[in-house]
Order: C-alpha cells, then structure tokens, then sequence
C-alpha cells in the first residue's frame, strides 16, 4: 500500500466515528467555500486549485463525496480544466491526489497518457543528487518537495521510479539535534521538513540514523499551549507544524511522546465562528487547509467524539 493510502486508510478508521452533527458541520464548511466554477476558495475568495485539494481531500474523508452528488461533479470539472504544464511543483501534487480520489469516489481510472504527463512533470525538478526541486529554477533539491515527487510517483503507479530516489541526500540533512532541514546548504532544522524525511524515508524503506533524537526534536517542538512550532526560533505554535509533527511521530512508532490532552485544547482553541479552523491563536481567519488540519487532528486526539 502507498504512503499516502496507508495514511489516509488510518484517519479514515479514526474518523469513521465523527459525531453526525460535526460532520455536517465541516461538511458545510468546506462546500461553503465551493465557488461557481467548481474550483474552492482562497482567503482572498478566488477558486484555487491548492485550497481546492484541502477541501476535496477533508469531503473525501467526511464520506462527502459522490458522484450523484452535482457538487462534486463540478469540483471534478474545475480539476480537468487545469492544465498540468502550467502549474507549481506543489499545485501539480494536488491536483494529482484530487483526480487519485476522484477516480475512487467515479470508480474510473487516470488515463495512461494523463499518467505519462505528470511523470514528465515530475522529472523537470529532478536535480544533480536524483532527489527533487521546488522550481525548475531552484539548485537545490529540497527535503519536502522530493516527498512530494516520491508520493506523486507512487499516486501514478511508477513504483521502481520512486524507489531509485537516493534516500542519502535526504539522510545527510540530519542535524545534531535531531531535526533536518528543508535544503542541503541550511543548517537549522524545522519541524516540517524533518516529517517530509521522515515519510519519505519510511516510504523508502529505511529510518533517520537515530531515530531517538528525530523524536526527542519533534516532542521538545511541543508548546505549553499543546501545539507544535515550525522550528527553534518560533515560540508559537501552527495547525500545519501540528498535524505534520503528529504524523511524523505516528509514522515512528512514538506517539506517546505527544501530550495529546494538550494538543487537543490547542486544535480546538483553533476554531472560528464560521465553522472552520485557523492557523493558530495568531491568526482570525479560517480556511480549507487549516480546517483540514484541524478537524483531522481532533478526530484523531478525541476518537470518542
């Protein structure tokens, strides 16, 4: 099973028991933010294709999805309108996934020279050490877009592909507390990146040479208000650094290292009015990805709802 499955098989077994009420909720939610093209809104309103895989991945896993249902229909229309070619390296993961989950919930199949495509698209941002780049400008490969190109190879079916990515530029970012870094030339790790390696490598086959301080680092990212901070330097905490710093925890068999009762108050201290989540108490708007985060988070944290 890919990476990405066996996650998603996870939450889908820990959310299968939202109250029915919470479900509604964050199902009308994420449909409030569908614009008339199908597309799902930004903070700004504007239908875009990167909040639009938050909320069709957050519907896919509240069981929102069908294709009787004329408000997915239009959000798989909005999909086949973007052009492959003219998007980022982080747009183009998104709309993969999207059209991964849109064939389950269709019961079709990517068509093979639609596969060929993103295979072609992946490999502009290969660099020297056979990991991947954020732009097709960028030098250096980078610890979280080579995670998204090894889950993206695996989303297309290109398994022997996906396991030719060294996994030693990635282990060589390793720093001594623990954590890695986002690029080679960097030397202050961040809580992101170090789940983006640790994934990566677990998708590879392999595990951080000490896994022990890989943990140590993610449990000390761990705030007295319970969430999880981007890095060293930040005494605040984000719903994004929570939910990747939690996952990567799970992945190494460490989630005992989480003071989950903490982190719970903090995903909940996390809700707007609206329905939705933010980013952190820093922030006053809500949007699909901080709400994808956060309903996921507390469902994982409060299985009993």
């Amino acid at each position: 099973m890919s990476y990405l499955a066996e996650l998603t098989t996870y939450i889908l077994a820990n959310t299968a028991g939202i109250a029915p009420e919470k479900r509604k909720q964050y199902t009308d939610y994420f449909f409030f933010l569908q614009t008339g093209c199908g597309g799902f809104a930004n903070r700004a309103g504007v239908p875009d294709i990167y909040y639009t895989g938050f909320a069709l991945r957050g519907l896919f896993l509240l069981n929102a999805l069908s294709p009787d249902d004329r408000r997915t229909t239009t959000g798989a229309e909005y999909l086949k309108k973007q052009n492959v070619i003219e998007l980022n390296a982080v747009e183009m993961h998104v709309l993969l996934y999207c059209e991964t989950l849109l064939s389950f919930v269709f019961g079709t199949e990517i068509p093979l020279t639609r596969k060929e495509l993103y295979r072609q698209q992946i490999n502009k941002y290969k660099r020297e050490d056979n990991c991947f780049a954020a732009s097709e400008k960028t030098p250096y490969s980078s610890t979280y877009h080579t995670f998204l190109a090894a889950t993206s190879l695996e989303l297309i079916g290109i398994e022997e592909e996906k396991q030719k990515i060294p996994t030693i530029p990635i282990l060589k970012r390793q720093q001594k507390d623990g954590g890695f870094t986002e690029l080679n030339v960097l030397h202050r790790s961040g809580t992101n990146p170090t789940a983006a390696a640790v994934a990566f490598l677990k998708m590879q086959g392999t595990v951080p040479n000490n896994s022990d301080a890989v943990v140590r680092y993610l449990a000390d990212s761990q705030l007295s208000n319970g969430g999880f901070r981007a890095n060293s330097v930040l005494e605040i905490a984000d719903l994004l650094s929570s939910f990747t710093a939690f996952t990567a925890l799970r992945d190494l068999n460490s989630l005992e290292s989480v003071n989950c009762e903490t982190l719970k108050h903090f995903v909940r201290s996390c809700k707007t009015a609206d329905g939705g989540f933010c980013g952190s108490d820093w922030d006053t708007q809500s949007d699909a990805e901080y709400t994808f985060y956060g309903f996921v988070l507390e469902s994982l944290l409060d299985r009993d709802n």
